[in-house]
């Protein structure tokens, strides 16, 4: 889809990083314009996930052409709840129209592009308590 700005994957993504503690780290790109480390804090905040680290990279683009290498996107690990990683990234994707997710990279759910398109921009609504807090989603060993 973006290869002429990523450039093809050079070889099969590997499964999305699991480190000690119960965490994933899920990776997205946006353009190199503006970091985006205060739109991934602001996208999760009201549902509750919890973001152990973010690691940001300026990814640098040269063809062959050109004698300097130029900005082409940041790519962002950012390090959540291992039970929370699909809804993150679901989040972060339907968040703007600037993450995605980078060739050669395996999402942490393949359907989330799927569930996203259309819904770009647009955020679902955070789930309340009855005393108008933010509930994290149930489930067994879950939290966000």
């Amino acid at each position: 889809m973006l290869d002429w700005l990523f450039g093809p994957p050079a070889t099969p993504a590997p499964a999305p990083a699991r480190s000690r503690g119960g965490r994933q780290t899920i990776t997205v790109a946006a353009p190199w314009c503006v970091s985006q480390r205060g739109a991934i804090l602001t996208a999760f905040q009201p549902y509750g996930v919890v973001v152990h680290d973010i690691k940001e990279t300026l990814v640098l683009f040269c063809p062959l052409a050109m004698l300097k290498s130029q900005p082409s996107h940041f790519r962002y690990a950012v390090e959540v709840n291992e039970q929370a990683a699909e809804w993150a990234e679901y989040l972060l994707l339907r968040s703007s129209k600037t993450f995605v997710i980078p060739p050669g990279v395996r999402p942490a759910n393949r359907k989330n592009a799927q569930w996203v398109a259309g819904k770009r921009g647009t955020m679902p609504i955070p789930w309340k308590n009855a005393k108008g807090e933010t509930q994290q989603w149930k489930g067994e060993n879950c939290n966000a």
